[in-house]
């Protein structure tokens, strides 16, 4: 039996359950940084804030605890390469969330200024 197809748990970690706790901070943050603007927004309150940094980094979060729950240990390796192994998943997918996190954003804010808030 190949060792390499059934990695000691030990050494495995808890992908699932990291995925589902960042799913969960993630989406927190997104509670915080975007439902809540949106809601006073709907009951046009005069002072609307979003937090640009706090909504992409949210989105990101809650895709890579996505990515977690879904791949489980499978994931490991492409976003973390060691030695010689290929960079390019790794970067291909942190770019990716980048610009979801930015489309979760945009989104945001264009939803916002059809509100007659503008940032």
């Amino acid at each position: 039996m190949n060792s390499d197809s059934h990695p000691n748990p030990a050494n495995r970690g808890f992908p699932r359950a990291i995925g589902a706790f960042l799913v969960l901070v993630g989406a927190g943050f997104l509670y915080w940084s975007a439902w809540i603007p949106i809601e006073r927004a709907r009951q046009h309150a005069g002072d609307v804030y979003t937090h640009p940094k706090v909504t992409i980094a949210a989105a990101i979060l809650m895709g890579i605890g996505l990515l977690n729950l879904v791949f489980g240990d499978r994931l490991r390796p492409l976003l973390f390469p060691q030695g010689k192994e290929s960079k390019i998943p790794a970067i291909v997918i942190i770019v990716l969330l980048v610009v979801a996190g930015i489309g979760v954003y945009q989104a945001l804010e264009n939803y916002l200024a059809t509100l007659g808030y503008k940032f």
